[in-house]
């Protein structure tokens, strides 16, 4: 028997309805914010294609405050609470790909930030009064200088480039990863006090909401008290947040992937074709229920991701198989829902061709499925790493 759209289908069903309350919390949010808001959204310019309504009410419901630390005002949720507000953000028809970042960057300035940068900052996300979207990774982009630092007396300066950072424009504070004599650090950026003072943004046009733009350093001046953690300390300290987002990323996907099957399971049995409904031949059933056991299979490697990550064992690699699975079972069931669709795939009002590129977005971001596969091959495969 189908369960109908107000049945509550939309969450990972973690134990014994852990975690319902935030859940339904998340899902009457959603409700607010229903299709017409995401699609009237791609209507405005690029530069307000950016959710900061339904990121505030997140905030405002201190759904964003979970992975702060209690001692903080924050929840402190594990991060399987976090991975089901993820999904059902994205079950629902919603986008939270803006939340990844900062729920990664929360835990990261938890981890490695100093105590009096976790006593100014996280108190203010985990109230809603501040965001931290922006990461800026060290990466070799065309056109991009990798940022680099050089110290100074009071602190260190801040040059370089980087491409595709999500929300500098919306975000009020930024990590940056940059290069420096000893490694790779990281520093924290009050983007307020930035700009205007050799912080520019230039966006990206692009119906994605994630605001992406490229960004570019001209010798910002940074305190001392920005860096986290020790000079050079950035890949020991990526290596746990790192897992942390692809975790959120396998999450979000399988509520694309559940969004998907709800919707082409729906459709299915609703359009009648020669006296029966299309759902009733194989051409349409079959590729519906296969992509859906993808989904559920990947469901299952991201339940064991979340469990070794809350138990503070090593989860890098069950993680980048739960990403891989998911994000290629959403992709598989966007497909199967589009073709079973047909033509009203593309009207924009049955939502499929809108939810189809926010997967295909997911497939092409910063670090995709190609990278969960060198991540095994080098890792549990014993393959040389090229650098």
């Amino acid at each position: 028997m189908l369960m109908h759209e107000s049945d509550s289908d939309l969450r990972i069903p973690v134990q014994a309805d852990d975690f319902a309350d935030i859940c339904k919390t998340v899902e009457n949010i959603c409700a607010k914010f229903p299709a017409k808001y995401w699609r009237d959204l791609e209507d405005r310019p690029a530069s307000e294609h950016y959710p900061e309504a339904f990121v505030g009410a997140l905030a405002e419901a201190g759904i964003l405050g979970t992975i702060v630390p209690e001692a903080l005002g924050g929840t402190e949720l594990p991060v399987a609470a976090v991975a089901t507000i993820m999904e059902t953000i994205h079950a629902c028809g919603c986008n939270g790909a803006v939340l990844i970042p900062q729920f990664e960057l929360t835990l990261l300035v938890g981890a490695a930030g100093s105590e009096e940068m976790k006593a100014t900052l996280l108190p203010k996300i985990a109230e809603g009064a501040a965001t931290m979207l922006s990461f800026a990774r060290l990466t070799r982009e065309p056109n991009t200088s990798p940022a680099s630092v050089s110290k100074t007396a009071n602190g260190v300066t801040l040059s370089g480039s980087s491409a595709r950072v999500v929300a500098p424009g919306r975000s009020d504070y930024m990590v940056v990863e940059a290069a420096e004599e000893g490694g790779r650090s990281l520093f924290l950026v009050d983007l307020a006090d930035a700009r205007n003072k050799g912080f520019a943004i230039e966006p990206l046009r692009e119906l994605v909401v994630t605001n992406a733009a490229d960004i570019r350093f001209d010798g910002l001046e940074l305190s001392a008290k920005s860096r986290i953690g020790e000079a050079g300390a950035a890949p020991a300290i990526l290596a746990r947040t790192d897992v942390l987002r692809r975790i959120l990323e396998a999450s979000a996907a399988i509520g694309d992937g559940r969004f998907f099957s709800r919707r082409g399971a729906k459709y299915a049995n609703e359009r009648v074709v020669f006296g029966n409904p299309i759902g009733s031949y194989q051409g349409i059933q079959f590729p519906l229920a296969r992509a859906h056991v993808e989904v559920e299979a990947a469901f299952i490697g991201l339940r064991k991701a979340v469990e070794l990550f809350d138990a503070g064992r090593d989860a890098a690699i069950a993680a980048s198989i739960a990403r891989h699975l998911a994000l290629d079972a959403a992709w598989n069931m966007a497909d199967a829902a589009f073709t079973t669709h047909g033509g009203f795939a593309f009207a924009r009002e049955y939502d499929i061709e809108r939810k189809w590129r926010d997967v295909r977005a997911a497939r092409l971001a910063p670090f995709p499925g190609e990278d969960d596969l060198k991540t095994i091959g080098v890792a549990q495969l014993g393959f040389t790493q090229l650098t």
